[in-house]
């Protein structure tokens, strides 16, 4: 019999999207599976629809907790789950039937630490993109990290992945950080693993709404986003240069980010000069580093001149894609 799968799913004020997630997750072709609904002191009927979906499903476990973030969230289901494996899915994504049999074959098949597959990002509720070829890389965990990093395939969502449990032993969300939180999660993992196995198959629907966090008005948590990847650039010159390099090009990115929403905010003055401070301090290494990618190269060369210039320019770039109705994740 296949090992049991712990699905985790935090919820929070999504009465209208948890019953497709769910029924997604039931529809899986992998069966063995314990479904972990954390309802995190929602406003709304969401708790109701948990119950009700525990009381349809034997399969489906209910924890109620007051307000705590997502973070708080998934490690209440990680503390809860039973299973050898553990994956999260945000509670208004759904998931390819096959999603849960892919990931655990290449588990297995590779005798990987965690299998990661391809994400479909869309702002509506449509089908799953599984239409490109297969093909799977593998990497070693440290390797898997500096893609991570550098944001080539490897996404630092904690979705559209499968964990082993071992993987995560010591591992935990940072709480109270809700933004980047999953990139602190991913470094640390990644770390403890032997092996990451990468699948193109895109087997993950993620829902883009326009309320989500990253696609809310700017808070001063958004600045958590700076201090873990600082934190990851700290711990990375402990590591290897390789992984140091890797580290200093998200942390550029990360305050690229928060600072192209800061340019014309006179409120968040002092979070904006931060930022431009630490683009100013890593900019001639992004400009030498040929793993970067070239248009971040791009960047560092304009905010070589100045990086105010830099953000005001991708400030403009961001607002027109808004004003076209898409929302993104970020605007890379």
């Amino acid at each position: 019999m296949n090992s049991l799968i712990s699905v985790i799913i935090p919820v929070y004020n999504v009465e209208n999207y948890l019953s497709k997630c769910v029924d997604s997750v039931l529809d899986q072709t992998y069966k063995n599976l314990e479904i972990i609904l954390i309802n995190d002191g929602s406003t709304d009927k969401s708790g109701e629809v948990c119950d009700a979906l525990s009381v349809l499903h034997k399969n489906v476990k209910v924890i109620h907790q007051p307000n705590g973030g997502v973070s708080k969230a998934r490690n209440t289901g990680m503390t809860r789950s039973t299973g050898t494996f553990v994956s999260f899915i945000d509670a208004d994504d759904t998931i390819n039937p096959r999603m849960f049999e892919v990931l655990h074959n290449e588990l297995t098949m590779h005798r990987a630490d965690i299998a990661v597959c391809g994400i479909s990002y869309t702002t509506i509720a449509t089908g799953i993109n599984s239409d490109c070829l297969e093909n799977t890389r593998a990497f070693s965990g440290v390797d898997a990290a500096m893609n991570m990093l550098y944001q080539y395939d490897i996404s630092n969502s904690p979705c559209a992945k499968l964990y082993t449990k071992l993987a995560l032993d010591g591992v935990t969300f940072p709480e109270g950080l809700n933004i980047a939180e999953d990139l602190h999660f991913n470094y640390h993992a990644f770390l403890k693993s032997g092996k990451v196995v990468v699948s193109t198959l895109k087997l993950y629907n993620y829902l883009q709404r326009a309320g989500s966090a990253m696609n809310s008005s700017f808070s001063v948590s958004r600045m958590h986003g700076l201090r873990i990847a600082e934190n990851i650039l700290k711990d990375s010159k402990k590591q290897s240069l390789e992984l140091y390099h890797a580290a200093e090009s998200r942390a550029f990115i990360e305050a690229i980010y928060i600072a192209t929403d800061l340019v014309d905010n006179y409120n968040y003055k002092q979070e904006r000069l931060e930022c431009e401070g630490v683009i100013r301090s890593l900019r001639v290494d992004i400009i030498k580093n040929n793993q970067v990618k070239r248009m971040y190269r791009v960047y560092a060369l304009i905010a070589f001149l100045s990086p105010f210039l830099l953000i005001k320019l991708l400030n403009v770039r961001k607002r027109t894609i808004r004003n076209k109705g898409i929302y993104e994740k970020s605007f890379s």
